[in-house]
Protein backbone atom coordinates (compact mmCIF):
# COMPACT_ATOMS: atom_id res chain seq x y z
CA UNK A 1 0.00 0.00 0.00
CA UNK A 2 2.96 2.50 0.51
CA UNK A 3 4.77 1.57 -2.25
CA UNK A 4 1.33 2.48 -3.88
CA UNK A 5 1.05 5.91 -2.45
CA UNK A 6 4.62 6.65 -3.29
CA UNK A 7 3.74 5.52 -7.16
CA UNK A 8 0.52 7.84 -6.92
CA UNK A 9 2.47 11.34 -5.78
CA UNK A 10 5.47 11.01 -7.97
CA UNK A 11 2.86 10.56 -10.75
CA UNK A 12 0.25 13.37 -9.16
CA UNK A 13 3.68 15.80 -8.80
CA UNK A 14 4.80 14.99 -12.49
CA UNK A 15 1.21 15.90 -13.52
CA UNK A 16 1.20 19.51 -12.15
CA UNK A 17 4.25 19.49 -13.21
CA UNK A 18 3.84 18.96 -16.94
CA UNK A 19 0.14 20.80 -16.54
CA UNK A 20 1.88 24.26 -15.15
CA UNK A 21 5.38 24.13 -17.46
CA UNK A 22 3.24 23.42 -20.56
CA UNK A 23 0.53 25.91 -19.70
CA UNK A 24 2.51 28.81 -18.11
CA UNK A 25 5.93 28.96 -18.89
CA UNK A 26 6.21 27.88 -22.30
CA UNK A 27 2.93 29.48 -24.12
CA UNK A 28 4.44 32.51 -22.24
CA UNK A 29 7.77 32.04 -23.24
CA UNK A 30 9.32 32.31 -19.86
CA UNK A 31 12.95 32.16 -19.79
CA UNK A 32 13.97 29.70 -17.64
CA UNK A 33 16.84 27.42 -17.18
CA UNK A 34 17.20 23.55 -16.09
CA UNK A 35 15.88 20.79 -18.69
CA UNK A 36 12.82 22.85 -19.79
CA UNK A 37 15.09 25.96 -21.02
CA UNK A 38 16.99 23.44 -22.88
CA UNK A 39 13.85 22.09 -24.21
CA UNK A 40 12.43 25.70 -25.49
CA UNK A 41 15.72 26.48 -27.09
CA UNK A 42 16.03 23.49 -29.10
CA UNK A 43 12.40 24.23 -29.70
CA UNK A 44 13.04 27.51 -30.94
CA UNK A 45 15.86 26.44 -33.54
CA UNK A 46 14.47 23.31 -34.82
CA UNK A 47 10.47 23.00 -34.07
CA UNK A 48 11.09 19.50 -32.16
CA UNK A 49 8.40 19.02 -29.81
CA UNK A 50 8.87 19.77 -26.15
CA UNK A 51 8.43 16.41 -25.10
CA UNK A 52 10.40 14.60 -27.26
CA UNK A 53 13.46 17.14 -26.47
CA UNK A 54 13.27 16.16 -22.70
CA UNK A 55 12.37 12.70 -23.29
CA UNK A 56 16.38 12.76 -24.85
CA UNK A 57 17.73 15.14 -22.41
CA UNK A 58 16.39 12.69 -19.75
CA UNK A 59 17.55 9.62 -21.20
CA UNK A 60 21.23 11.04 -21.52
CA UNK A 61 21.14 12.65 -17.94
CA UNK A 62 19.93 9.18 -16.92
CA UNK A 63 22.57 6.85 -18.17
CA UNK A 64 25.25 9.53 -16.97
CA UNK A 65 23.42 8.71 -13.79
CA UNK A 66 23.23 5.39 -13.99
CA UNK A 67 27.31 5.16 -14.92
CA UNK A 68 28.57 7.42 -12.70
CA UNK A 69 26.14 7.48 -9.96
CA UNK A 70 24.87 4.46 -9.63
CA UNK A 71 22.01 2.07 -9.72
CA UNK A 72 20.07 3.57 -6.79
CA UNK A 73 20.67 7.21 -7.45
CA UNK A 74 19.18 6.08 -11.62
CA UNK A 75 16.11 4.37 -9.91
CA UNK A 76 15.23 7.45 -8.13
CA UNK A 77 15.10 9.31 -11.14
CA UNK A 78 13.78 7.02 -13.71
CA UNK A 79 9.39 7.71 -12.83
CA UNK A 80 10.16 11.05 -13.41
CA UNK A 81 11.91 10.77 -16.52
CA UNK A 82 9.37 8.80 -18.46
CA UNK A 83 6.07 10.75 -16.27
CA UNK A 84 7.38 14.45 -17.56
CA UNK A 85 7.61 14.22 -20.68
CA UNK A 86 4.93 11.90 -21.15
CA UNK A 87 2.49 14.24 -19.64
CA UNK A 88 3.78 17.00 -21.75
CA UNK A 89 3.16 15.26 -24.59
CA UNK A 90 -0.60 14.91 -23.92
CA UNK A 91 -0.74 18.63 -22.53
CA UNK A 92 0.96 19.44 -25.87
CA UNK A 93 -1.77 18.07 -27.99
CA UNK A 94 -4.74 19.98 -26.02
CA UNK A 95 -6.09 23.12 -27.18
CA UNK A 96 -8.39 23.91 -24.63
CA UNK A 97 -5.57 25.12 -22.36
CA UNK A 98 -5.49 28.21 -24.98
CA UNK A 99 -8.41 29.30 -22.58
CA UNK A 100 -6.40 29.29 -19.56
CA UNK A 101 -3.94 31.57 -21.03
CA UNK A 102 -3.79 34.68 -18.26
CA UNK A 103 -1.72 37.85 -18.20
CA UNK A 104 1.92 37.44 -18.21
CA UNK A 105 2.15 38.00 -14.47
CA UNK A 106 -0.44 35.73 -12.75
CA UNK A 107 0.67 32.89 -15.54
CA UNK A 108 4.32 33.57 -14.09
CA UNK A 109 2.54 33.29 -10.44
CA UNK A 110 0.62 30.12 -11.11
CA UNK A 111 3.29 28.37 -13.38
CA UNK A 112 5.66 28.68 -10.20
CA UNK A 113 3.86 27.58 -7.70
CA UNK A 114 2.05 24.82 -9.34
CA UNK A 115 5.23 23.49 -10.77
CA UNK A 116 6.70 24.12 -6.96
CA UNK A 117 3.86 22.29 -5.10
CA UNK A 118 4.97 19.18 -7.90
CA UNK A 119 8.53 18.90 -7.07
CA UNK A 120 7.85 18.76 -3.91
CA UNK A 121 5.20 16.02 -4.14
CA UNK A 122 8.28 14.15 -5.97
CA UNK A 123 10.99 15.13 -3.59
CA UNK A 124 8.83 13.88 -0.54
CA UNK A 125 8.72 10.36 -1.39
CA UNK A 126 12.44 10.67 -1.74
CA UNK A 127 12.01 10.25 -5.61
CA UNK A 128 14.80 13.03 -8.15
CA UNK A 129 13.22 14.72 -10.47
CA UNK A 130 16.84 14.30 -12.43
CA UNK A 131 17.78 16.90 -14.80
CA UNK A 132 20.74 18.77 -14.67
CA UNK A 133 21.45 18.10 -10.97
CA UNK A 134 22.54 14.98 -11.83
CA UNK A 135 25.26 16.71 -14.22
CA UNK A 136 25.95 18.52 -11.22
CA UNK A 137 26.38 15.53 -8.83
CA UNK A 138 28.90 13.87 -11.56
CA UNK A 139 30.98 16.93 -11.94
CA UNK A 140 31.31 16.94 -7.75
CA UNK A 141 31.69 13.51 -7.51
CA UNK A 142 34.51 13.23 -10.20
CA UNK A 143 36.03 16.56 -9.85
CA UNK A 144 34.76 18.36 -6.22
CA UNK A 145 32.92 21.05 -8.52
CA UNK A 146 30.37 22.59 -6.05
CA UNK A 147 26.69 21.70 -7.11
CA UNK A 148 25.40 24.72 -7.06
CA UNK A 149 28.49 26.27 -9.13
CA UNK A 150 27.62 23.61 -12.00
CA UNK A 151 23.76 24.43 -11.87
CA UNK A 152 24.23 27.91 -11.68
CA UNK A 153 26.57 28.09 -15.06
CA UNK A 154 24.12 25.86 -16.63
CA UNK A 155 21.26 27.95 -16.12
CA UNK A 156 23.00 31.54 -16.98
CA UNK A 157 24.15 29.85 -20.08
CA UNK A 158 20.54 28.93 -20.83
CA UNK A 159 19.36 32.20 -19.97
CA UNK A 160 21.88 34.00 -22.22
CA UNK A 161 21.07 31.61 -25.16
CA UNK A 162 17.13 32.24 -24.66
CA UNK A 163 17.71 35.98 -24.67
CA UNK A 164 18.88 35.98 -28.36
CA UNK A 165 14.95 34.97 -29.34
CA UNK A 166 13.49 36.63 -26.29
CA UNK A 167 13.08 39.42 -24.54
CA UNK A 168 14.15 41.13 -20.91
CA UNK A 169 10.51 41.03 -19.73
CA UNK A 170 10.33 37.32 -20.12
CA UNK A 171 13.42 37.27 -17.88
CA UNK A 172 11.57 39.08 -15.02
CA UNK A 173 8.71 36.80 -15.34
CA UNK A 174 10.74 33.48 -15.56
CA UNK A 175 12.95 34.82 -12.27
CA UNK A 176 9.35 35.60 -10.49
CA UNK A 177 8.62 32.15 -11.53
CA UNK A 178 12.01 30.57 -10.56
CA UNK A 179 11.64 32.12 -7.44
CA UNK A 180 7.96 30.85 -6.51
CA UNK A 181 8.98 27.70 -7.29
CA UNK A 182 11.72 27.33 -4.84
CA UNK A 183 9.36 28.50 -2.62
CA UNK A 184 6.09 26.91 -3.00
CA UNK A 185 8.18 23.55 -3.25
CA UNK A 186 10.28 24.10 0.27
CA UNK A 187 6.47 24.82 1.62
CA UNK A 188 5.28 21.32 0.54
CA UNK A 189 8.98 19.41 1.76
CA UNK A 190 8.57 21.17 5.22
CA UNK A 191 4.60 21.16 5.58
CA UNK A 192 3.34 18.88 8.33
CA UNK A 193 6.48 19.03 10.17
CA UNK A 194 6.60 22.29 11.26
CA UNK A 195 6.44 23.34 15.16
CA UNK A 196 7.07 25.55 17.63
CA UNK A 197 10.31 25.03 19.71
CA UNK A 198 10.12 27.26 23.02
CA UNK A 199 12.78 28.46 25.41
CA UNK A 200 11.73 29.72 28.73
CA UNK A 201 13.77 30.96 31.40
CA UNK A 202 12.36 31.38 34.93
CA UNK A 203 13.59 31.08 38.79
CA UNK A 204 10.36 28.42 38.74
CA UNK A 205 11.67 26.40 36.52
CA UNK A 206 11.32 23.21 38.05
CA UNK A 207 7.33 24.02 38.30
CA UNK A 208 6.82 24.98 34.78
CA UNK A 209 8.67 21.73 33.83
CA UNK A 210 6.32 19.33 35.94
CA UNK A 211 3.15 21.57 34.51
CA UNK A 212 4.05 21.25 30.85
CA UNK A 213 4.93 17.19 31.74
CA UNK A 214 2.22 16.23 33.32
CA UNK A 215 -0.59 18.67 32.63
CA UNK A 216 0.63 19.90 28.78
CA UNK A 217 2.08 16.35 28.00
CA UNK A 218 5.11 17.61 26.13
CA UNK A 219 8.69 16.46 26.76
CA UNK A 220 11.03 18.85 28.33
CA UNK A 221 14.75 19.60 28.09
CA UNK A 222 16.62 21.13 30.63
CA UNK A 223 19.91 23.24 29.76
CA UNK A 224 22.42 24.01 32.67
CA UNK A 225 23.49 27.92 32.40
CA UNK A 226 24.26 31.18 34.01
CA UNK A 227 22.44 34.92 33.74
CA UNK A 228 25.09 36.93 31.77
CA UNK A 229 24.81 39.86 34.44
CA UNK A 230 24.92 38.36 37.59
CA UNK A 231 26.47 35.14 36.42
CA UNK A 232 23.39 33.45 38.69
CA UNK A 233 23.07 29.58 37.81
CA UNK A 234 19.68 28.32 35.97
CA UNK A 235 18.25 26.30 33.99
CA UNK A 236 16.63 26.95 30.60
CA UNK A 237 13.46 24.66 29.75
CA UNK A 238 13.29 23.65 26.05
CA UNK A 239 9.93 21.81 24.26
CA UNK A 240 8.79 21.10 20.83
CA UNK A 241 5.18 21.89 20.35
CA UNK A 242 2.40 21.95 17.73
CA UNK A 243 1.11 25.56 17.19
CA UNK A 244 -2.21 24.36 18.77
CA UNK A 245 -0.73 24.40 21.77
CA UNK A 246 0.99 27.13 22.11
CA UNK A 247 -1.65 29.17 24.19
CA UNK A 248 -2.10 26.65 26.97
CA UNK A 249 1.36 26.53 26.96
CA UNK A 250 1.87 30.42 27.89
CA UNK A 251 -1.04 30.25 30.18
CA UNK A 252 0.82 27.61 32.22
CA UNK A 253 4.10 29.80 32.02
CA UNK A 254 2.45 33.02 33.35
CA UNK A 255 0.55 31.45 35.66
CA UNK A 256 3.38 29.97 37.55
CA UNK A 257 5.67 33.16 36.74
CA UNK A 258 4.33 36.03 35.16
CA UNK A 259 8.23 37.59 34.58
CA UNK A 260 9.16 34.15 32.56
CA UNK A 261 10.88 34.94 29.37
CA UNK A 262 9.09 33.31 26.65
CA UNK A 263 10.71 32.65 22.90
CA UNK A 264 9.22 31.07 20.14
CA UNK A 265 10.49 29.74 16.91
CA UNK A 266 8.91 27.89 13.88
CA UNK A 267 11.32 24.48 12.87
CA UNK A 268 10.37 22.27 10.39
CA UNK A 269 12.63 19.25 10.82
CA UNK A 270 12.09 17.38 13.82
CA UNK A 271 13.22 13.55 14.64
CA UNK A 272 13.60 10.92 17.63
CA UNK A 273 11.51 10.05 20.45
CA UNK A 274 8.00 11.38 20.67
CA UNK A 275 8.24 13.11 16.89
CA UNK A 276 9.38 10.23 14.33
CA UNK A 277 9.85 7.61 17.06
CA UNK A 278 7.07 6.36 19.37
CA UNK A 279 6.83 8.36 23.09
CA UNK A 280 6.53 7.47 25.71
CA UNK A 281 3.70 7.91 27.91
CA UNK A 282 4.42 9.98 31.63
CA UNK A 283 2.86 9.89 34.51
CA UNK A 284 2.73 11.49 37.77
CA UNK A 285 4.63 8.96 39.50
CA UNK A 286 7.32 8.43 37.29
CA UNK A 287 8.15 12.43 37.67
CA UNK A 288 11.21 13.18 39.50
CA UNK A 289 11.56 16.30 42.07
Amino acid sequence: MKHLQTVVLITLGNLLCAFAINTFIIHNKFIIGGVTGTSIIFNHLFGLPISTIIYIVNAILFVLGLLFLGKRFALSTLLSSIMLPFFLGIFEQMSWQNELMLDSFLSCVLGGILTGIGNGLIIRQNASTGGYDTLALILKKAYKVPVHITVYVIDTCLILAMLTFSNLTNLVYGLITTFLLSYAMNKVLTSGNSQLQIFIISSHYEEIRRNLLYDLDVGVTLLHSQTGFHKKELEVLITIIPNIKLQSLKKIVKDIDPTAFISVAEVSEIGGRGYTLERKTVVASELID
